[in-house]
Parts: C-alpha cells; structure tokens; sequence
C-alpha cells in the first residue's frame, strides 16, 4: 500500500514532536511538506533543520495556505501544531480542501471555534483527530474498558493534581503563553487548557458511556488564580459534574516549588483506580489490589500519529477526534466563566527565585492548600486560603 503523504505546518516547537513521531511511521507515512514561517525561530535552529528537510525532498512552504493549494494531489493529512489560536482557522481550512487533519490539543480556545471546526470535518467527510497521545495508550484503554464493563461499579468521581513548575522562561516562549485573548480570540492558556490539558480529557474520556464517547460536562465550578505577571491563570481548581453524575476534579499549579508529576484516582462503587504519569496502574476491588498494568514501554507521542495513519489506511474512524474531545473545550470555558476571570495572587503571598533558565514564581505555602482541595473536592477558597475567591457552580455551555 502507497504510503500517506503528510505535511506539516511548522518545525520549530511542538512541530519538533510532531516531525519525530513522523520519522518512526516507518513504511506506512512519509513527510512531504513543511511550512517555516519567516522570520525562522533561532530557538529552535529552524534554518538548519529546514536546509536537513528540504535535502531530503521536502517541500517548503512560507505560509500554510500555500502548502494547502499546492500539495493536494501528494498531501493526504496535514497536521496542525502551533498555537491554539491557530488550531481553527488552520483545521478548517485544511478540511475545506479536502485533507484529513491531525490538530494539536485542546481542540480549540473557545467552544466556538471548536464548534466551527466540528461542522467543517462534518461539511467536508474528512476526518479530523485531536492529539489527546495519552487517550491512546494501553493503561488509559483499559482503565476505559474496566470502567465500561462495570465491574468496580458505577464511576463516582475522579480526581487528578499535577504540579509542574514553570519559571518565566515559559512564559516568554512565545507572544501567547500566558494569554486569556490572543488577536480578540479566547484562548485561555492556563495548566487545563495546555500543559496539564491532557488529564482532565483523560478523566472524561474514561467517564464516556461508550468506548468512543467523552462524558459531556453539566454543571462546572472552577477557581482561577496567577501568581507570575500573566493575564490567564498559573494556579487552578476545576470541579466538573457530567451529565452522568460524575465529579471530575483537576487541581493543578505551575506556580509551585517542587514538581509532582500527574497523579489521578478514578473512585468506584466497589473499588478504585490509581493512575500514574508513566501509565503505572494499579486496580483495587475495595481495598484488595487486584490488577496491575502499564503502557507496556509506548511512545505516548507516536500514537495519535500511528492510530490516524492507521485510520487513513483502513477507512475508520481515528480514536480520538473532534467528537470526544470538543468536551474538554466547553468544560474549560465554563471554568473561567464559573471564576468570573482571574484572581491576582497579592505579592506578599509570593516568593521569587532564580532557575538556570528564568525566574520562578511560587505562592507561599501552595502545595498544602492544594492537597486538601484534591483530597476534599473543594476549592482552595473552602481550604481558607487568604487570597482565595470563590466561583459560582455554572451549566456547561452546548
């Protein structure tokens, strides 16, 4: 079988990820384009990278559009990572033309834009996946076929905290990082939006009532805060109910001192689940552990690339894609509406230090405040942080 010809619109950034997970396709996918935008980002030694890639046959493009108009007869999926202001108009214009597309997460900035990006795949019959990588690994797959089969129960809640510290350089990586608006569009970078995206999808993809469905949120209560010099938020509690009755919970932090990697427990009538960043699981019927598992040493970053080549291959459906993932877009938009924006953090409640790389920015005493809100399901105001504001519990928009 021809292989899939695939191009890329960037090669700088997350487009790095995107062109290594490319390069282990093996037989079933080959890179044929690329679009590098000018000026080139010295960051990223783009200008040697695209002399490697244009050695090799590579076509480069300057703008996406072009690569977009020129490239239809050898492109049949183009992939789209760049900023998230950029995943809607970008997506949608590669499903007009008839590409399949491979969109970064989240889905979009606002539910809007993911509405309209929805409606483009559907217009168009092209397929249009999201790159949720960890959805596809083998510990989430089976904690979905556990949860699906019932055999703990009924899903009561799940609750997930990750600490990741990020220091200003972060924040300065590019003109969006940081940003609630970016050109007059929501975007709502914050650790639920990007960096931590990933574990609120992977909670309301295991509370999907079917094995291709994510839960659709009703109601949502959230607390919004920063400490760095940044417009969205560096700190948050997110409290979602689906429509099923579950209670998602997501506390995260990246104005924290240590680092603790993402650890989620997925609580049952009859049991429980305990999830770890590295796909360490471990399954208890009540209090007795019963079940152990792992990813099994996957590249969590090849899957969505491996599964959509797969999909393009055999005419289906990929396994995650605009469908089961739109969720995600409109519980964090009820998030920031549920907070009323953003709460500063008062700058005696901060403490600033070096890094090799930049300055971080820690609330004092965060990290205790933030283990009782994972551990209770309330917000760090209900834990009597002093700088802590209340939200309002709010329906999901549609």
């Amino acid at each position: 079988m021809e292989k899939i010809g695939v191009g890329v619109i960037g090669i700088g950034g997350f487009a790095m990820t995107h062109l290594d997970a490319l390069s282990r396709c093996g037989d079933t996918a080959e890179l044929r384009a690329v679009v590098v935008p000018l000026p080139r980002n010295a960051a990223y030694n783009e200008e040697a990278r695209e002399q490697q890639l244009a050695a090799r046959g590579v076509r480069i493009y300057r703008d996406y559009r072009d690569m977009i108009a020129a490239e239809r007869d050898r492109i049949r999926l183009i992939t789209v990572p760049v900023g998230i202001r950029f995943h809607a108009p970008m997506s949608i214009a590669a499903l007009a033309a008839g590409y399949d597309v491979l969109c970064e997460k989240p889905v979009a900035g606002n539910v809007a834009d993911a509405a309209e990006m929805a409606e483009a795949a559907r217009i168009a019959e092209r397929r249009l996946a999201i790159g949720y990588q960890h959805l596809h690994t083998r510990a989430i797959q089976r904690i979905k076929r556990i949860t699906l089969d019932g055999t703990l129960g009924r899903l009561r809640e799940a609750r997930t905290i990750v600490l990741w510290p990020r220091d200003s350089s972060y924040y300065a990586r590019n003109g969006w990082a940081g940003k609630l608006t970016v050109d007059g569009i929501r975007i709502y970078d914050s650790p639920v939006q990007n960096a931590a995206a990933h574990f609120l999808q992977n909670m309301l993809y295991v509370a999907g009532s079917s094995a291709d469905s994510c839960a659709d949120p009703s109601t949502v209560y959230a607390e919004n805060y920063h400490a760095n010099d940044i417009d969205s938020a560096d700190t948050q509690f997110v409290r979602v109910v689906t429509t099923d009755g579950a209670r998602l919970l997501f506390v995260s932090s990246h104005a924290v001192p240590e680092l603790r990697e993402p650890h989620t427990e997925f609580v049952y009538d009859d049991g429980r689940i305990i999830w770890e960043y590295d796909g360490r699981t471990a399954v208890y019927r009540r209090e007795t552990l019963v079940d152990s598992f792992d990813n099994g040493g996957e590249l969590s970053h090849d899957l969505p690339f491996s599964d959509m080549i797969d999909a393009l291959r055999s005419e289906k459906a990929p396994k995650v894609h605009i469908g089961n993932s739109i969720q995600h877009t409109r519980a964090v938009e009820a998030a920031f509406a549920s907070s009323g924006g953003v709460s500063a953090v008062p700058p005696s409640f901060i403490e600033k230090s070096q890094t090799r790389t930049g300055t971080i920015t820690v609330i004092r005493d965060i990290v205790p405040l933030l283990d009782a809100a994972y551990a209770t399901g309330e917000g760090l105001a209900a834990q009597g942080a002093p700088w802590a504001r209340g939200g309002t519990e709010i329906p999901a928009p549609r």
